[in-house]
């Protein structure tokens, strides 16, 4: 509700000129999709927990034997992969994402749109999945973009 509010604040230039129904609708709107984006991110982050020891896996296979395998990736191996990931724009995306950053505040700190890094960390995540992957020296190449 509060973010509902704080955007009607922002576009109170524009929701002024509007008719009360029209602002309602609006405001209903809003905090509709709001809704859904907190539900779609707290699912996200419940799915994703287990994952995110190393790479989270956006198939969610859910094998056991697949989460197994990724759990013997040692911390500096895991480091070491992203370390390797070119161009280096994948692995400082890669890196901010990680610290907790938002797509939005990596395409600002990138200078790159919101799009171009969403597509930077698939790709970083890709490679990564190469890189870790058993036999990954014969994959290596692929996974680079």
């Amino acid at each position: 509700m509060q973010e509902t509010l704080e955007r009607a604040y922002r576009n109170f230039d524009r929701l002024v000129a509007e008719n009360p129904g029209a602002v309602s609708v609006w405001l209903s709107t809003t905090l509709s999709n709001r809704f859904l984006d907190h539900c779609r991110r707290r699912r996200t982050e419940v799915l994703g927990a287990p994952a995110l020891r190393v790479v989270q896996d956006t198939e969610s296979s859910g094998e056991p034997a697949a989460l197994e395998q990724w759990e013997q990736v040692s911390r500096e191996d895991f480091q070491r992969a992203i370390d390797k990931l070119r161009p280096p724009h994948l692995q400082e995306a890669y890196r901010l994402h990680v610290a907790g950053l938002r797509y939005r505040a990596i395409a600002q700190r990138l200078d790159a749109p919101e799009g171009t890094v969403g597509r930077w960390l698939s790709e970083a995540r890709q490679a990564l999945r190469g890189l870790l992957t058993p036999g990954a020296a014969s994959s290596e190449g692929r996974a680079r973009p």
